[in-house]
């Protein structure tokens, strides 16, 4: 490795630890994930787009700070710690482990897995959903693959975060915004789902929409902040609102602590009360 190479680079800081994997074991966590996602991504025709593993411990817990790679040994394997690495010793199958971009890495439904289980629940449920939106990992059979785990360390948190994953989520604050809406206890809403007229016009694609209470929610991320989106956002929610749909706005800063977002949970439960009021 050159020695003007950046070691907070993700992708130079995965090239050193394959290298000092040698064959001792595979890399796991989120620098298989990256290079999956890298991978898919080039495949989509998105060369620059989002990456959501980018070698940082992920928002909104995070402050951009390093996360530690995931290295999987053997058992019995004789490695010695390796510095921004974390050690992880299991007898891997054959199934679970594969070689991607000549690097040996966890299978996708085993990253899955262990960032899961290894992460706090909301970044856990932030993999899930980007390596199943991806298409890296089919949810069905990722459950499957949870469930064959058995009592495994950290088993219970990724079955309950497999249960709410969903392909259709398309950014982090999406996915923790739904997990804030299924931990204020209401129905599981639907995810980027579209809203026609009563002649079957498309109006609008929303992030959260619960039908039976007419309730939209939406995230108001930096991408609304030029005047034009800001013009298109409000002609969109007025036509929601005469199709008798309630909008509810949420921005970063409500997911950005436990507080905001123990915050958030009331006020997502008392308007959907409101919601289904309305309906009466």
């Amino acid at each position: 490795m050159p020695s003007s190479a950046d070691l907070d680079d993700p992708d130079v800081r995965i090239q050193v630890a394959a290298t000092a994997l040698g064959l001792q074991g595979v890399l796991g966590g989120w620098g298989a994930a990256r290079l999956y996602e890298e991978a898919a991504c080039l495949s989509r025709g998105d060369a620059g787009g989002f990456r959501a593993f980018d070698g940082r411990v992920p928002w909104p817990e995070g402050r951009g700070e390093p996360e530690p790679l995931l290295m999987c040994m053997n058992r019995d394997a004789k490695f010695e710690p390796h510095p921004g690495a974390r050690t992880l010793r299991s007898d891997l199958t054959e199934d679970e482990r594969t070689v991607l971009a000549g690097i040996p890495v966890t299978s996708p439904n085993r990253t899955a897995f262990d960032l899961a289980r290894l992460r706090s629940p909301i970044s856990g449920l932030v993999a899930i959903d980007r390596l199943a939106h991806l298409r890296l990992i089919d949810l069905a059979d990722f459950r499957d693959y949870v469930e064959s785990m058995g009592r495994r360390r950290g088993a219970p948190q990724v079955r309950r975060l497999a249960r709410l994953a969903d392909a259709r989520a398309e950014s982090p604050p999406e996915t923790v915004l739904r997990m804030i809406w299924r931990e204020a206890g209401l129905p599981a809403p639907e995810v980027n789902a579209s809203v026609y007229d009563g002649s079957g016009h498309f109006v609008a694609r929303v992030d959260l929409l619960d039908r039976e209470a007419l309730l939209v929610v939406e995230y108001d991320g930096a991408h609304h902040s030029s005047a034009a989106q800001r013009s298109r956002d409000a002609a969109r929610e007025l036509e929601l609102e005469a199709l008798g749909y309630m909008v509810l706005k949420v921005t970063a800063a409500d997911l950005a602590s436990e507080d905001a977002r123990r915050e958030l949970r009331t006020r997502l439960a008392r308007a959907r009360r409101r919601a289904l009021y309305r309906r009466r």
